[in-house]
């Protein structure tokens, strides 16, 4: 002890802090004080799987193609005096009587028959919008809203009101 000289002692001075950790410094510590060998595991099992998911959806599961196809709708209901019949053969105002390819030339009687319109559709969609159940036809298009709610039968006398526009699956319903 004796041989040990005796050190001053160095005072804390606020000019000689210690460098702040960076931003990055601090959540890697973060992480290093709360994450486990098991954690780490289920990290990387659910990025595996994750990934497997985006992958499987962009090879197997991508859309079906969509393309421009022509639909006939009528413009007026059919009515059968037996109603059962009627449910069963009727078609209804709104219902798709015909899905044509964009390219296809209606006749001039259709053309003021019935109400053409543009739609973009998978092949899928196409085939539900003539799908019958227990009636002529599942899906309708609601011919009281959107662009069609001021549209009358008579309106067709004076050319297809509609056919600047392409339409979409969004104007279908289903029937209840």
């Amino acid at each position: 002890m004796e041989n040990q000289k005796k050190l001053p002692k160095q005072e804390f001075s606020p000019e000689r802090r210690l460098p702040k950790p960076s931003f990055l410094e601090r959540v890697i510590e973060f992480f290093r004080c709360r994450v486990n060998k098991r954690n780490i595991i289920i990290i990387v099992v659910m990025l595996a799987v994750i990934a497997g998911a985006i992958g499987l959806r962009m090879t197997i599961l991508k859309p079906a193609p969509k393309q421009i196809y022509q639909v006939a709708v009528m413009v007026r209901s059919q009515v059968n005096k037996d109603k059962s019949e009627d449910l069963r053969v009727s078609l209804k105002k709104g219902d798709v009587l015909v899905v044509q390819d964009a390219d296809h030339k209606f006749s001039k009687m259709e053309l003021v028959s019935y109400l053409i319109l543009k739609m973009k559709l998978n092949k899928e969609q196409a085939a539900k919008l003539i799908q019958a159940d227990i009636r002529p036809r599942l899906y309708f298009i609601d011919l009281s809203k959107r662009d069609f709610a001021k549209f009358q039968a008579n309106d067709l006398l004076k050319g297809q009101p509609f056919q600047d526009k392409v339409y979409g699956w969004e104007i279908v319903d289903k029937k209840k």
